[in-house]
């Protein structure tokens, strides 16, 4: 709310006590309902659709702005309220920016292009990242693929109720460490998310939550050399009372167009 919105329900209330309950609410949101959960199962599948028909119109000579436009069109036509967020990023001069806009930058041969995208349905949000590659890829680029691929699936296996979630993290840096990328950490694996793209708590060390069923968090551990790529592969994720379900089902193998 507003500083006047405030004031005027400190009016409203005069004599009353006001306190901050932010603590009570994030508790409520950790755990979603089974209908929260359909509500962020419906995002990620426009989320997914989004990034189907996308990579369709990838390819040398397209602009990020046109595939930023296929998003988020996709993603109303799949049902979704609204696009998110729409982050396309492709070549090396782009690599290693936070989140960018889409530019008017056309795909060249040999270009690895990044998607970070999330639709939002019901006020609940889906999040996905993908990457692949334009015309071919490089030795070096497949190397780095396959490793993070790597990392994902074995950090995603560590998902289950009962364990703490900054064990999750924990196992995403053992592995990069096992598979000799530790330099090209840079960032937790993941976060939870509902009514926000990035809610509590976050997966990584020093959280110790204890995961259970319902909650949904992300699962994307990243490994980056700037020179060649960004890779990074993200999933929403539910807790469930055995493992974990995706609700983000995009292909994960490497793709080139």
């Amino acid at each position: 709310m507003t500083y006047d919105q405030f004031e005027a329900l400190r009016e409203i209330f005069s004599g009353a006590k006001l306190v901050n309950a932010a603590d009570i609410m994030w508790k409520l949101r950790v755990k979603k309902s089974p209908q929260e959960t359909a509500y962020l199962r419906k995002a990620c599948q426009a989320t997914d659709a989004a990034f189907v028909v996308a990579v369709e119109a990838a390819g040398e000579g397209v602009s990020e702005a046109t595939l930023q436009r296929v998003l988020g069109v996709t993603m109303m036509e799949h049902g979704a309220d609204a696009p998110g967020f729409l982050i396309v990023a492709s070549g090396p001069d782009r690599y290693d920016m936070l989140n960018p806009y889409a530019s008017s930058r056309v795909m060249r041969r040999g270009d690895m292009l990044n998607f970070d995208i999330g639709a939002i349905y019901k006020g609940y949000w889906g999040d996905l990242t993908r990457g692949i590659f334009i015309g071919e890829v490089s030795k070096r680029q497949r190397e780095f693929y396959e490793a993070e691929t790597e990392i994902f699936e074995r950090t995603l296996r560590a998902v289950k109720p009962g364990v703490a979630i900054q064990d999750v993290d924990k196992v995403a840096e053992a592995t990069t460490r096992e598979l000799g990328y530790e330099k090209y950490m840079l960032h937790r694996t993941g976060h939870a998310l509902g009514l926000d793209v990035h809610e509590i708590p976050s997966v990584a060390v020093g959280d110790t939550t204890v995961m259970e069923p319902g909650m949904v968090i992300t699962i994307e551990p990243g490994i980056y050399d700037f020179s060649i790529g960004a890779f990074r592969l993200e999933d929403t994720v539910v807790v469930t009372e055995t493992g974990v379900e995706t609700l983000t089902n995009c292909t994960r193998e490497l793709i080139v167009r």
